[in-house]
């Protein structure tokens, strides 16, 4: 008498599991943010004309100003970071200008008082070193 085939019993394997991600880049494949800068990128005067801003300068009552934006990874190489809303933005005096939005790349505000105002926006926890910015009453013409 022949012994039984021997039947073939099923077992579960393991599924294959996802390439382990660097520790440098976030799920959506932007690298980590290493260091985050800011600056005006741009003052629009009261006429609603484009002018010359030199960084750390003087922008006046009524003008508004346009912040640029940049994250970089730990190589200095632009990233856009694990965050798909972009930066956040925190102000210090709402009586002094107030910011289009507290999130996103490129805020801009318009100066309502004179005095000194600071902005500090950060991306993915990186903090930006505090932007400092000088209003003044715009020059009697």
């Amino acid at each position: 008498m022949t012994p039984p085939a021997p039947v073939a019993t099923a077992t579960a394997t393991p599924s294959p599991t996802a390439a382990p991600v660097s520790s440098g880049v976030c799920a959506n494949g932007q690298t980590v943010v290493a260091t985050f800068e800011t600056k005006v990128f741009s003052v629009i005067d009261k006429n609603g004309e484009l002018r010359h801003y030199e960084q750390g300068g003087v922008i006046y009552v009524g003008e508004t100003f346009r912040i640029d934006s940049q994250g970089k990874d730990r190589n200095r190489a632009r990233t856009n970071g694990c965050d798909p809303e972009g930066p956040r933005w925190d102000w210090d005096d709402d009586n002094l200008a107030m910011l289009t939005s507290t999130r996103g790349w490129n805020p801009r505000g318009k100066v309502l008082a004179a005095g000194v105002f600071t902005i500090v926006g950060n991306l993915n926890h990186v903090h930006a070193p505090p932007l400092v910015l000088n209003f003044q009453d715009a020059p009697l013409q």
